[in-house]
């Protein structure tokens, strides 16, 4: 199967407008409140919130969409060539039972979430239920495989809040999303460098970048990429140590 038969699957055959905007989640203009989190980390900082061991996903140096499972002491991460933890997670259950007991200080990044969640649960309705609130770290190279955050019966939206560094979102239609996500496991990278121009030629997809402090809704509606820009290849942008990202995951009923 080819990107061109992808592409007229998912616009079901019709003649497609040029996409600047593929609805796949957008920037919120928010209340102060739900920015109360620290904006920029420095390195001290950042690795005082970690655990002495960490794991994650390390990026291969010749295939950004290629990662493997990694397990190494917090202080040579920064050897890492791009390093990604997007597996810490609280359920709303466990911050609430947190909330019964008496604060220990013994985990700086639940406590983190913790009051994260006290700000977005407010954000519930009879329409969206609050699942769970994810502490999301990644160093410079680092790129997530194309998808649809579907680790849940119901579709999911998120509130994705960038606390330190930036993030760069690839917006995508689904199943051009879905069809990249299996290239990138048995293709080359010479092989998805051209699919992502020729989507780009034919204005297929949207960028956005999200600065520290800033605040997106990632909706499922459409697929995504992130990719955290190394610093020093974007000189017009401000040094930072990580990107470092609360997130709060709401199941659509």
């Amino acid at each position: 199967t080819t990107l061109r038969e992808v592409i007229r699957i998912a616009f079901q055959g019709k003649d497609f407008p040029a996409m600047p905007e593929t609805p796949g989640g957008f920037k919120l203009i928010i209340d102060k409140d739900l920015s109360r989190a620290p904006r920029e980390m420095n390195k001290e900082r950042f690795l005082k919130l970690l655990p002495d061991n960490v794991t994650g996903f390390k990026t291969d140096e010749n295939n950004v969409f290629v990662v493997e499972d990694i397990e190494t002491h917090k202080e040579t991460l920064f050897d890492c060539f791009g390093f990604g933890n997007l597996s810490t997670a609280f359920t709303r259950d466990e911050l609430c039972r947190r909330k019964r007991r008496r604060r220990s200080r013994s985990n700086a990044i639940q406590q983190l979430c913790s009051s994260y969640f006290d700000t977005v649960k407010n954000l519930e309705s009879d329409q969206v239920e609050l699942d769970r609130i994810f502490y999301i770290y990644k160093l410079g190279h680092y790129v997530t495989s194309y998808h649809v955050d579907d680790h849940s019966e119901n579709p999911l939206m998120s509130v994705y809040q960038q606390m330190s560094g930036y993030s760069v979102f690839h917006f995508l239609p689904v199943l051009i999303g879905k069809y990249l996500q299996y290239a990138s496991k048995h293709k080359s990278v010479g092989f998805m460098a051209k699919q992502l121009r020729e989507l780009d030629s034919l204005r297929i997809g949207s960028l956005m970048v999200l600065h520290p402090g800033e605040t997106a809704l990632i909706l499922p509606t459409g697929s995504h990429a992130v990719y955290v820009p190394d610093p020093s290849l974007i000189p017009e942008v401000k040094l930072f140590s990580a990107s470092v990202v609360c997130a709060a995951d709401f199941n659509v009923l």
